[in-house]
């Protein structure tokens, strides 16, 4: 009785009335509805008025503006209308049915305005963007108040709710809540919110709050439909749009922000290693898990819609069944059904996609996470990590490892939905068909093993595949980076058999094999849901259709409805399983990498500054002076590069002090540059202590140089000081090469310095030390790349007492004897051991080792030609001793050392805000040597899918399209024998008549149709994967490598390394797996699209009015999408090679940078290369939402259509629900096809991009062919070995001045000629151009009178022999690195090996010549591989042998011992020989003196030491200087 008072209404509480059609009861609404949304919104208004009463206000000036006013006012007026209603409502209730739902949900209401009221004022004034609460409620409030106003016209009500002037307050109320709603959506500018100081330009204002991303200020309609990227469709259409027109990432997805909450998570783990193994996955889910899981409530709520619309299309069949009998439903039924099919299909589309893009949210975090962390790791391997992990496997995990990780984000929660989506099917089908459903759930669990087997199988060939483009990617990386030394040595082909062995024998033969199982995972797809429907089928007509009737056309089309649900789960779940599986044996990768082994970074004590602060270790002298304190110090210091070597050096002991020079010497091998490592922290310390006190500057042995400005280079990162600056370039003698550089100190400098000598590479890499104004220098020799002139020059000004770091500690691996006796000390090291020590004098007073090794190697300034060829040694070695060493220097030398004044200015940081602050690239014009990665433009041609089904053969695709369409055309065919059969069934029980056909008949049929359909999905997924895919994967490989190993070395000057490696693992695994698997997808869909409409056309022909607007809009839509997509594509290609290039580069250089202390620096670059390319992700992504949607909301038209048609086709007496119900079942199933098909045509578009990438390097402009059939040279030539230069001149590339002009010389047969000359004369680009790595500008080359440019390539190269001035080893065995064509004999090799003094190293390796070279060379000094170099010279033993500074970085007892060797080797051959060391070349035949490209002496040693102010007589005085 009570609740009767309570709800005063005839109807009661429903919901649904029984007096109207399709109508809720009063009570229902009122005391429902109403009360729940409001005190819904008062609850989450509360919550927002919390968050924002936090925030500052803004002023007035900047909130208040007419906006503010318009909803206060709107917002007061509803209020006040709602008090009214509520007052009016209650004065003329009776006192006793006061208490009623009217007035308490009017209550309710008046309340949630009141408060709506205050969060309008706080969100004007304070958030930025329409209020998403507000929106949604107001929102809500009008659908609620449209379905209440059209319940008063035909309901009952009480007296005091009928009431006019009540009516009048709800009609008022629903005027001003449109109104409120429309002014709400009104979009806010972002300047309204940024409040400009007096003075602030846009640019520092927006520096100062930043440049917020569009999505972070659009309201929740905009971010739900992605109608915020709406403006950049616009920009594409008008423009082709640039990284700069990009808008920037939400700060949630923001690289830098996530890398940081990664880093705290990982390192956590990391800490907890001592009670548990750290977790990656722990770590990730910490990052981004909390998000990820909005996914799965959204995901969740699109599988309950989308197990709605069986049911909607059950009641709809059920509509059309019952005007087939005497009681048909209302009319309205049916047009009420069809609008929820359209409102249900619209809403779940919506939350489909914002599940989908938290997603791929989650996947950029996840990328951004691992990338960040994987270079970090790189920071800090250890050696013998490094050893495991070359660059190429290393950049593989950067790249394809993190990618598969990633992707794992976007389907995962399939891997709970898919079942819950099956179970929840089986129940409605088990309502729907009884117990018959339970064998095809048998099947489904049959089904699961086979498909576990096929993902386990899929593992292990992802597994074998992921090794082989490791082994390849690592092999080509190789290959790029000693390309100028395999043209030289003429081993192209020998390289490509390799690389092609594995790519074809192991690559494609796994990918072969992938795609068998892809095609078996194909089959499952097709297969287990029509078993599913056929068993179930069977067994219910055959057993259960007697007890529950027949198969009408309801129950199929219904549970076909429900299978297609199934097809869905069925088919991602083995894709989503092998997915994970790819991603765990990534993880796994990545997971091993980050865990692994890192420098110690204990194994150095650093302490602060010598030069302010007293408190390093004191000198053992005993001295309170500070010039005596200790700058760097070992004290029984044992070092091994792994715990599984032997110790290298041991028994260390040395201090070096504050303004020191300490050279230290030894024989090639003898642990020189290894103990400066140790002294870097680069190597394991087993035993002792190591001191350095102060910052660090290191010059390598071979120097690294970013691909950057020159200038750049030097500052690393430092601000530009000029006048310091200047100081430093003409100390370090680059001031005439700045003069000669395109754009002096602004010219672009190339990967690895590849536009620079060696010479001047050494230089820049000594300058950027200077620049530094370190403590403590480490120097590996950086005299050894340098002419004699020059090595004096950088002495004297750098490096000697006098030189700009004369105050500094230097330690100096030398080689170059003729400078010892000016050093401070000196450290003789011989096999690991201190052989001798102490300061310079009280050696030479003791004439011992060094005394000997200096008399003996650094005497200057010879009398006469015969003295100086005296310098010459016989041969034999000095047998080093070791002696005791302490830092006992006198007090002698250390008052020689003191310098009174510092020479060199506080060191001065560049800010770390700055963009590029590590580095500049020279701006567009003559100082650019990089060309810039230009995206090319406007829509892939015809013509280039042209060229991509010609690389795979047009028979093997027109075989694959015949298969797909016949596979589809079967699958369609059951469907439609299915309506024949129910259809019949409907006949027989509406008009009494027997069966003309038995249930074995129809099934027999349907069966047979399925297995047809069956057998062609196999075989059209075979002729995919094991013949198109293979055939093109095989060809553009192949022309590819080809083209790039054949392209000219200007091409390799001008494109950075991680460029053309892009091209080899990222775009050519998009030719191999994406663009097949996007296509065939594109063309399954298409096909089955074409089949369904075309039925649905047969059987509505009213339907095909609505066809040619649907397409054409479809056409508009894909085109508007693919016109930006294509250049966001285009971008985010050009925007991820940097990120790959600038990773190579930094693994090459890990040890200068960790030297000078610039790991932060380069993290912080990394991280601005990756926001840019995300930038570019993060919109892609989202612009494949914003297409989805469009294209799912037109599909839901045809859906309602269909319905509607349907409907309507009952006012004319056509009920046919077979008919219906097939056309609606395509309709439904229409909706997710047509929108995966558009997908899969613009990622197919955007993938043909990575094919004309690959394409526009399988055209490059090639050099000169290898072998010219028509004229190859004589197998003997050349007999004699003259070399004639005539007139020739020739630069790098068009465009560049001549680097060598008009010179003419002759070289007689076995004539020994040296080379010699300042740094950028041209001697290396003489050697170059004799082995045709450039080609002439005018003149020729004549070899035995023969011009050797009328020859190919090849039998140039291979007739001739050098030892390269940059040693290069590959991966691979010793005897690979001598012989790669396997032409020589093992006594051949052996006794190359002897004569060039190496043969006694390699025999201690166990496994001799089969000893493994690692990536590099980097298991061999550096010392070592030019003499493998030497040995290779040796082995080959050609007519012509070019020396370019062939024994730079070899002791000189050690060069003697060679260059006595070469000269008896040689003594048949002609020899020209490049050096800096001039005692080297001395005694030659004659000598050849260059300046400036031209030929400025050439005569007999004799003769130019004899004449007056000749060139190469000053060269030889300066270089014996003492």
């Amino acid at each position: 009785m009570r609740l009767s008072r309570y709800c005063p209404t005839d109807e009661g509480w429903g919901p649904w009335s029984l007096a109207r059609e399709l109508d809720l009861t009063p009570c229902f609404e009122h005391g429902v509805m109403t009360p729940v949304l409001n005190m819904l919104f008062v609850g989450l208004a509360l919550y927002r008025l919390k968050r924002l009463q936090v925030l500052y206000a803004l002023p007035n000036f900047y909130t208040k503006r007419w906006v503010y006013w318009v909803k206060l006012a709107l917002a007061s007026a509803i209020a006040s209308a709602a008090a009214v209603e509520l007052l009016l409502t209650a004065t003329m209730s009776p006192l006793s049915g006061l208490f009623n739902v009217f007035t308490t949900g009017q209550l309710i209401q008046t309340t949630a305005y009141v408060i709506a009221i205050r969060l309008h004022y706080y969100e004007q004034t304070r958030a930025h963007k329409s209020s998403g609460i507000l929106l949604l409620f107001w929102l809500a409030t009008i659908l609620m108040s449209l379905v209440t106003l059209r319940t008063d016209h035909g309901a009952r009500y009480p007296p005091f709710v009928t009431y006019s002037s009540v009516r009048v307050m709800r009609y008022a109320m629903l005027l001003y809540v449109t109104s409120l709603f429309c002014v709400e959506l009104w979009p806010r500018k972002l300047s309204e919110y940024v409040l400009a100081e007096d003075g602030d330009d846009d640019v520092v204002s927006a520096s100062r709050f930043g440049v917020r991303a569009p999505k972070d200020d659009a309201n929740i309609f905009s971010q739900l439909t992605f109608s915020w990227l709406s403006p950049l469709f616009k920009m594409g259409q008008s423009k082709q749009i640039s990284e700069d027109d990009l808008w920037e990432i939400p700060s949630s997805c923001l690289p830098t922000n996530i890398a940081q909450i990664f880093g705290a998570n990982w390192q956590h783990e990391l800490n907890q290693r001592v009670h548990r193994t750290p977790s990656l996955s722990r770590a990730l889910w910490r990052t981004a898990g909390p998000y990820f899981i909005l996914g799965g409530v959204f995901k969740l709520m699109q599988d309950i819609l989308t197990l709605l619309k069986p049911v909607l299309l059950s009641l709809l069949l059920g509509f059309v069944a019952s005007h087939t009998t005497d009681s048909p439903q209302p009319m309205s039924y049916g047009y009420f059904y069809a609008c929820c099919m359209l409102v249900l299909q619209n809403i779940q589309t919506i939350v489909l996609h914002q599940s989908l893009q938290v997603g791929t949210d989650t996947g950029l975090k996840v990328r951004s996470s691992l990338t960040t962390a994987i270079y970090r790791k790189a920071m800090r391997l250890s050696n013998e990590t490094r050893q495991e992990y070359t660059t190429g496997n290393i950049s593989t995990l950067y790249s394809v490892d993190v990618d598969r990780i990633g992707a794992v984000t976007d389907y995962a929660h399939i891997l709970w939905s898919g079942p819950l989506q099956i179970s929840m099917v089986v129940y409605m089908l088990y309502n729907t068909l009884g117990w018959s459903v339970f064998a095809g759930v048998a099947i489904m669990v049959v089904s699961i093993p086979l498909n576990g087997w096929i993902s386990r199988r899929m593992r292990v060939l992802q597994s074998e595949q992921m090794k082989n483009k490791d082994r390849r990617t690592t092999m080509i990386s190789e290959v790029l980076s000693g390309v100028r030394v395999i043209k030289l040595y003429a081993w192209e082909r020998s390289f490509i058999s390799r690389i092609q062995h594995v790519r074809e024998s192991l690559e494609l033969v796994s990918l072969s094999k992938y795609g068998r199982m892809i095609a078996l995972t194909s089959v499952s797809m097709t297969t287990v849901p029509f078993l599913v429907s056929f068993t179930t089928f069977l067994i219910y007509s055959v057993f259960d259709g007697a007890s529950r009737g027949p198969l009408t056309a309801q129950l199929v089309f219904v549970s076909l409805a429900l299978f297609n649900l199934l097809r869905f789960p069925l088919t991602m779940i083995p894709i989503v399983i092998s997915t994970i599986v790819n991603a765990n044996v990534a993880m796994g990768r990545v997971h091993k990498l980050l865990t692994s082994d890192e420098l110690d970074l204990e194994s150095v004590t650093r302490l602060e500054s010598v030069r302010r602060s007293n408190r390093g270790p004191s000198s053992q002298t005993g001295s309170d002076n500070d010039d005596k304190c200790v700058a760097v110090q070992v004290a029984d210091g044992s070092f091994r590069w792994s715990s599984k070597d032997s110790v290298l050096l041991d028994n260390i002991n040395f201090c070096v002090l504050s303004g020191e020079h300490l050279a230290i010497v030894g024989r090639v091998g003898s642990g020189k540059s290894s103990l400066l490592s140790a002294l870097l922290g680069d190597m394991r310390k087993e035993n002792g202590d190591v001191t350095v006190c102060g910052q660090v500057a290191y010059v390598p042995q071979q120097p690294w140089i970013m691909n950057a400005t020159l200038r750049s280079n030097i500052l690393f990162g430092l601000k530009y000081d000029e006048a310091f600056y200047n100081r430093v370039i003409d100390a370090c003698a680059l001031r005439p090469d700045l003069d000669m550089l395109t754009a002096g100190d602004m010219t672009e400098i190339g990967e690895k310095g590849i536009n620079l000598s060696g010479g001047q590479k050494a230089r820049v890499s000594l300058a950027r030390a200077v620049y530094a104004r370190a403590d403590i220098y480490i120097l590996d020799d950086p005299l050894s790349a340098v002419d004699a002139h020059v090595a004096r020059h950088l002495f004297d000004r750098v490096l000697g007492p006098a030189g700009l770091l004369k105050s500094r500690c230097r330690i100096h691996a030398t080689n170059a004897i003729q400078f010892i006796g000016k050093c401070d000390s000196v450290l003789m090291l011989q096999d690991g051991l201190v052989a001798e020590y102490g300061a310079v004098n009280d050696l030479m007073e003791k004439r011992a080792l060094v005394y000997s090794l200096i008399q003996e190697y650094g005497v200057s300034e010879p009398t006469s030609l015969a003295t100086s060829r005296q310098i010459t040694p016989s041969g034999s070695t000095v047998n080093l001793a070791t002696a005791q060493m302490a830092c006992d220097i006198g007090d002698s030398d250390i008052q020689r050392r003191r310098s009174t004044l510092n020479s060199m200015p506080p060191i001065s940081i560049a800010p770390a805000h700055r963009a590029g602050q590590l580095r500049a690239t020279a701006d567009s014009g003559q100082g650019t040597l990089i060309m810039k990665e230009v995206s090319a433009a406007g829509k892939v041609s015809i013509a280039t899918y042209m060229d991509y089904f010609r690389a795979s053969t047009w028979s093997s695709w027109a075989l694959f399209a015949a298969g797909m369409t016949l596979s589809q055309g079967f699958l369609v065919l059951s469907n439609i024998w299915l309506k024949v059969w129910s259809s019949a069934n409907d006949t027989r029980m509406r008009d009494g008549t027997l069966e003309s056909h038995g249930v074995l008949y129809y099934i027999a049929i349907y069966g047979m149709l399925g297995l047809i359909s069956a057998v062609f999905s196999y075989t059209q997924s075979i002729v995919l994967w094991s013949v198109c895919a293979v055939r093109c994967g095989r060809a553009t490989h192949r022309n590819m490598l080809d083209a790039v190993l054949r392209s000219p070395m200007s091409f390799f000057d001008t494109t950075p390394l991680g460029r053309v490696l892009q091209r080899f693992s990222k775009d050519q695994t998009s030719v191999d797996e994406v663009i097949p698997r996007t296509f065939g997808s594109w063309l399954q869909n298409l096909v089955s699209i074409v089949f369904s409409l075309a039925v649905i056309m047969y059987l509505m022909p009213a339907f095909g009015l609505m066809i040619i607007p649907t397409v054409l809009f479809f056409f508009y839509l894909k085109n508007h999408f693919l016109e930006t997509s294509r250049m966001l594509k285009r971008l985010l290609s050009t925007t991820r090679s940097p990120i790959y290039s600038s990773f190579e580069e930094t693994l090459a250089g890990v040890s200068t940078i960790r030297a000078f202390g610039k790991s932060d620096s380069f993290i912080a670059e990394n991280l601005q290369r990756l926001t840019a390319n995300h930038r570019c992700a993060y919109l892609l992504l989202a612009m494949n939402r914003w297409l989805a949607i469009r294209q799912e909301i037109v599909s839901a038209l045809i859906i309602f259509v269909t319905a509607m048609l349907g409907v309507i086709s009952l006012l004319y007496g056509k009920a046919d629900v077979g008919v219906i119900g097939l056309s609606l079942s395509y309709a439904l199933q229409n909706t997710q096809q047509i929108n995966w098909m558009l997908r899969m045509e613009g990622d197919l578009e955007n993938s043909m991009c990575d094919y004309v990438r690959v394409q526009e390097y399988e055209q490059l402009t090639p050099e000169a062919p290898d072998v010219i059939e028509d004229n190859r040279p004589e197998r003997s030539w050349p007999e004699q070995g003259m070399v004639e230069f005539k007139n020739y001149s020739t630069r790098y590339r068009e465009g560049l001045d001549l680097v060598l002009k008009g010179i003419s010389f002759a070289v007689k047969p076995r004539e020994k000629v040296g080379i010699v000359g300042r740094t950028g004369a041209g001697k290396s680009s003489l050697t170059l151009a004799l082995f045709r790595i450039i080609e002439a500008a005018e003149g020729q080359i004549l070899l035995d009178g023969e011009d050797i440019a009328q020859y190919g390539l090849f039998d140039v190269r291979s007739k001739l022999s050098i030892i390269p001035q940059d040693p290069v080893l590959f991966a691979g065995t010793v005897r690979e690195n001598l012989d790669p064509f396997n032409t020589y004999s093992d006594q051949d090799i052996w006794r190359a090996l002897e004569h060039a003094r190496l043969a006694d190293f390699i025999r201690t390796k166990d496994e001799r010549l089969e000893f493994v070279v690692t990536q590099g060379g980097e298991n061999f000094s550096l010392g070592q591989r030019q003499l493998i170099c030497l040995a290779r010279a040796l082995l080959k033993h050609a007519k012509v042998l070019v020396l370019d500074e062939a024994t730079a970085a070899i002791d000189p007892e050690s060069d003697a011992i060679i260059q006595d060797s070469i000269r008896k080797e040689f003594k048949d051959c002609t020899v020209l020989t490049i050096a800096h060391r001039l005692n080297t070349i001395i005694d030659s035949d004659r000598i050849l003196v260059l300046d400036e490209g031209q030929v400025a002496e050439f005569d007999t040693p004799d003769a130019l030491l004899a004449k007056e102010d000749g060139l190469f007589k000053q060269l030889w005085a300066r270089a014996n200087e003492n």
